[in-house]
């Protein structure tokens, strides 16, 4: 289609990467573009421990394994980058798995929530690009507010997501109809993901627009 219609991207492969950086070196362009000085910094264990040393905290993103030049015998993910104290927190797979995270600056395609009952609504949620949809409970963070005025809301899946990355996109979706998305927040205790409960449920019936009950 993009060659019958003469676009000049119709025959550029196709990319999972960064659009705007070609080369695949994110470090390289934060550099150029950002000014970005390199500062090393602590790499932490999932219990606090000194383990080693980064590179700079802007080079890695919470589920990255490669690059991190730490063997601690069972494999270990970027679970948490603190630029403020410019800290990398490591963790097991496991340890990146999530039920519940928040979203802000939430925005809906119809400017407004598909329901108004404070309760929520349900909906399926994609958390990176070409991640499959997981089905989910979303509410607001403050029952009193207005729903169309809430800013901050919680994101309840079914079935845990991996490596949630704070102020990456999560997008609401009603079957292939887009219903709006917002910005992943940290969770309340400043960890990128937030603690999993216990005895998680399971993947439920397709998301609807209907109020939870």
């Amino acid at each position: 289609m993009a060659r019958d219609l003469g676009l000049a991207t119709a025959d550029k492969p196709e990319s999972q990467g960064i659009c705007f950086i070609p080369d695949g070196d994110v470090r390289g362009a934060l550099r150029m573009r950002g000014g970005w000085a390199p500062e090393p910094g602590p790499v932490l264990d999932a219990d606090g421990a000194t383990v080693g040393e980064h590179g700079g905290a802007a080079g890695y993103t919470p589920g990255q394994r490669q690059g991190l030049g730490i063997a601690l015998g069972a494999p270990r993910y970027v679970s948490r980058v603190d630029p403020l104290t410019n800290t990398i927190t490591l963790g097991r797979r496991e340890d990146l798995e999530t039920t519940s995270f928040a979203i802000d600056d939430v925005g809906f395609v119809d400017d407004g929530p598909p329901t108004l009952d404070r309760r929520g609504f349900r909906a399926a949620v994609r958390i990176r690009h070409r991640a499959a949809p997981v089905p989910a409970t979303i509410r607001q963070v403050d029952s009193r507010a207005a729903p169309l005025r809430a800013d901050r809301w919680i994101v309840e899946t079914d079935e845990p997501v991996w490596a949630i990355a704070p102020g990456q996109a999560a997008v609401l979706y009603d079957g292939e109809a887009c219903l709006g998305g917002g910005r992943i927040a940290r969770s309340a205790n400043g960890s990128s993901v937030a603690a999993r409960p216990s005895g998680a449920r399971s993947a439920g019936s397709a998301p609807a627009r209907v109020p939870v009950a």
